[in-house]
Order: C-alpha cells, then sequence, then structure tokens
C-alpha cells in the first residue's frame, strides 16, 4: 500500500514530464521497502540512478531526499522542508541524469543534437505564424504522426524494435497527436523535442531504429512548409 498520496504521485509524473524525460524513461515504486521511504525512482536505462523520498528522524526537517548522480558527488543527500522543495530537487535530478549520459555516451551526443536541430528547424518554421495550430496544421501534423508509427510498426515487424519498444513508442507519439490544438505552438514544439529525446532513449542501441528516428523529425517538420 503506497504512503503517499495520489496528488502527490500526480506531482512526481508531472515533475518528470516536465524534464528532457517522460514517465517511460522511469520506474516508480510507491511501496519501497526501506523503513521510512515514501517513494523511489529509478531511470530504468542505468538502475543505478535513483532517487529516493523519506520521511526525516529529524523534526526540523519534513523529508530527506537521497539520489544518484548528483550534481557534484556520485551520491548526494539533501533535506528539504516541502514537498514542493522535494519535486524541484527530483527534476534537478533528472538534469544529473541527461548530463552524465551527454558527458559518457556519443550515442547520446547524437540525439541532442538532432533534438536540437528538429527544434530550430520547427521554430523557424512557426517564428512568423500566429501562436496557435490552423486545422490545416493540425491535420497534416496529425497524417505525419500516424505515417511515423506506422514506420515503427514495420520495424517490429522486422525485429529491428522491441514490442515493449513500439508500445512505448507509439505511446510518446500519440500524447504528441492528442496535445495538438490543446497546447500553443511554442508550448507543443518544446513538447515534441523532448519526445524526440525519450523515444531517442528507448532506440539506442538500433541503428534502424534511430535512422527512423531522424525521419519521424523530418516527416514532422514536411507538413509546415508552405
Amino acid at each position: 500500500m503506497s504512503n503517499i498520496t495520489q496528488n502527490a504521485v500526480k506531482q512526481i509524473h508531472e515533475a518528470l514530464n516536465e524534464t528532457d524525460f517522460t514517465t517511460i524513461n522511469f520506474e516508480i515504486c510507491l511501496t519501497p521497502e526501506k523503513y521510512g521511504s515514501l517513494v523511489e525512482v529509478t531511470f530504468l536505462d542505468n538502475k543505478n540512478y535513483q532517487f529516493q523520498l523519506s520521511n526525516h528522524y529529524k523534526e526540523e526537517y519534513a523529508y530527506k531526499l537521497t539520489y544518484n548522480p548528483g550534481e557534484v558527488a556520485v551520491t548526494e543527500n539533501v533535506n528539504v522542508l516541502t514537498f514542493s522543495e522535494a519535486v524541484h530537487c527530483l527534476k534537478a535530478w533528472a538534469t544529473n541524469i541527461k548530463r552524465e549520459l551527454l558527458s559518457s555516451s556519443y550515442a547520446f551526443q547524437e540525439i541532442e543534437k538532432l533534438k536540437k536541430d528538429f527544434e530550430l528547424k520547427l521554430k523557424s518554421k512557426f517564428g512568423k505564424t500566429n501562436p496557435d495550430f490552423t486545422s490545416g496544421e493540425i491535420s497534416k501534423i496529425k497524417q505525419s504522426l500516424s505515417a511515423v508509427i506506422k514506420d515503427f510498426e514495420e520495424l517490429k515487424k522486422d525485429n529491428k524494435i522491441k514490442t515493449k519498444q513500439l508500445s512505448e513508442i507509439k505511446r510518446e507519439l500519440n500524447t504528441l497527436k492528442n496535445n495538438l490544438g490543446l497546447m500553443p505552438k511554442k508550448a507543443w514544439i518544446r513538447s515534441a523535442s523532448g519526445k524526440i529525446w525519450s523515444i531517442g532513449t528507448k532506440i539506442l542501441s538500433s541503428s534502424v531504429g534511430q535512422n527512423a528516428l531522424t525521419k519521424l523529425t523530418d516527416k514532422l517538420i514536411e507538413p509546415t512548409s508552405n
């Protein structure tokens, strides 16, 4: 049985989705075995990367945080007074993970470059237009996203990516589709570039998958051409 409220769980999910990752990159354990621990978050691609929120044994603090990687030390401990502070530290922890990945992996550096190029191209297309998508833009981008999903489904049929990878990729892309028209262009662009990073982390081991990711960015930009 979970020791934290559903509202607290919701805030944890929202915080992770506001980073360069999404909740699919993490395992969130609400019933940790360690005494006093309220929640443990583990980065799935490196399970040494963990964030633990616990009740504090000292009355002057509410919570104790232990996370790896820290900003400087491999493991850092922080005492906080409020849950809001804990959520802020959770987002900072996700930033630490990204820095570690970029420092240690050429593949992650390539994904980051692809993400930044993609975001710049989208901003270039949308920079002088209305702040919201037109119905025509929404229709074309949805068609492109549907086409990209089919591309990944074909990769699964050819055993180039795994079933779980396909399921997570489809979830990310369908989220982008559903958010079209609900978010201003700038917010959607930021979300889309974040999804590129998240999807990229799922297919690092597949060069074919990475090529499909490049095609994804191309297809999303094409509908915005005049």
